[in-house]
């Protein structure tokens, strides 16, 4: 191997001249691939889930109320009342989705959400399964000592 650097062609040694022709052959080659297609696109993914008021639905029903994604409800102290969401998956792969209602203390929230048979306490996670609904039950109980007025909650509903 020392020989093989030691010996020269025209002042250069071989080891290295032999180097640089095969570093650019493996390159030369590397690029000779023919393009056949190339360019940009776009993808536009769409939103799959959509949410509609089963209950109550558009407009006031009973003291409650629905309209965009602002709604209201009409209580007394102790009582509790139900809002029932459904989500709709156009998409063909389930989606999971959080679900949040926070808000004032006087008011005890809980969130419940289908399973196909019945309505379970919510957990972490929800998915709405493709093709398919989902449906998620809001139980808002004010409480008995709650002072009378307006209480407001957030809802969210993220994937």
């Amino acid at each position: 191997m020392k020989k093989f650097f030691s010996k020269r062609w025209h002042g250069l040694p071989i080891g290295v001249i032999s180097l640089v022709l095969a570093a650019t052959l493996v390159v030369g080659g590397a690029s000779a691939a023919v393009l056949l297609l190339g360019g940009t696109g776009t993808v536009t993914v769409q939103e799959a889930i959509t949410i509609t008021a089963s209950t109550p639905t558009q407009g006031t029903v009973g003291g409650n109320s629905w309209s965009a994604m602002t709604w209201s409800v009409s209580t007394y102290p102790g009582e509790t009342k139900t809002l029932t969401v459904k989500l709709t998956n156009v998409g063909t792969a389930g989606i999971p989705v959080t679900i949040a209602l926070t808000g004032d203390s006087n008011l005890t929230k809980v969130i419940k959400v289908w399973n196909g048979s019945d309505y379970e306490t919510y957990g972490s996670s929800y998915t709405i399964p493709g093709g398919g609904d989902g449906y998620v039950q809001f139980q808002i109980t004010a409480s008995t000592s709650s002072p009378v007025g307006d209480k407001y909650l957030n809802l969210s509903i993220d994937r």
